[in-house]
């Protein structure tokens, strides 16, 4: 079973590009997106939104068949009553 940065690196690959290409599109360092794909550093959901758009991939690519304890840091948003 893959972890997520497992699946980025895959799709990374097999679109042809780096690193450096992927974050000049998803606005995600080139650093993080290989820390990431190694399993040292973990994503937000956002940038993992941004990843996937960088991809041109559903986040449900991204996601489906990984390993449940992928290192992604899950934010949710509550909305501000006024």
């Amino acid at each position: 079973m893959q972890c997520i940065g497992q699946r980025v690196r895959l799709y990374r690959m097999q679109a042809g590009i780096t690193a450096k290409q992927l974050a000049a599109c998803s606005g995600v360092t080139p650093l993080k997106i290989l820390m990431f794909e190694e399993g040292t550093d973990t994503v937000s959901m956002n940038e993992l939104m941004r990843i996937a758009d960088g991809l041109d991939v559903t986040l449900g690519d991204l996601l489906r068949g990984v390993a449940l304890y992928s290192p992604v840091h899950v934010w949710t948003v509550y909305p501000v009553k006024s």
